[in-house]
């Protein structure tokens, strides 16, 4: 929630008339269902060892902090337009399947 989202909430509340404790725990399930929203979990990460076998030593030390983050960038796109929802979808299910969820 940004600065601004959270002003204009704080002042739809106050001019509601609701009491602090009201306020207070309205704002506290508000703050719990954004975190809630905003937890993520890695999927992958890279460095510069996953090119041992693909680049010459001199090219991959080349690489900068910068251009590392620029191709897991670009692998993040790729992944997400190419098979990530399928995945996604798969491993929940198996982890799922394997929960003793109806006991």
């Amino acid at each position: 929630m940004t600065n601004t989202a959270f002003k204009n909430e704080l002042i739809a509340l106050l001019e509601s008339g609701l009491w602090f404790g009201e306020w207070a725990e309205k704002h506290i399930a508000a703050r719990e269902k954004l975190k809630m929203e905003l937890t993520c979990y890695e999927v992958v990460a890279i460095n510069k060892d996953d090119f041992a076998d693909r680049f010459t030593e001199e090219e991959i030390e080349s690489l900068t902090d910068t251009d590392m983050e620029a191709i897991a960038e670009k692998m993040s796109d790729a992944y997400y337009d190419n098979g990530f929802w399928t995945d996604l979808d798969n491993c929940a299910a198996q982890i799922l399947k394997n929960k003793s969820i109806n006991q």
